[in-house]
């Protein structure tokens, strides 16, 4: 079966950051908006980033194993 390739958008992926950070850490409610927006500044940011930039932003280690596949 081939692999299925899923494309998130900005919106998406902060929403997946923020439930991960909730339920890891003692968040109060009041907070779930500005957490979300910094996310989503994230997202954004990343979003528009060429792959080379992102690159220098993944250790070495994580990159050799990707290289050996």
């Amino acid at each position: 079966m081939a692999d299925k390739i899923s494309q998130r958008n900005k919106f998406d992926v902060a929403m997946e950051l923020l439930n991960l950070y909730i339920r890891n850490a003692s968040v109060n409610p009041d907070d779930f908006g500005k957490i979300f927006s910094e996310y989503y500044a994230l997202a954004d940011t990343l979003s528009r980033a060429d792959e080379y930039y992102l690159k220098t932003l993944v250790p070495d280690e994580i990159l050799e194993k990707l290289e050996r596949k």
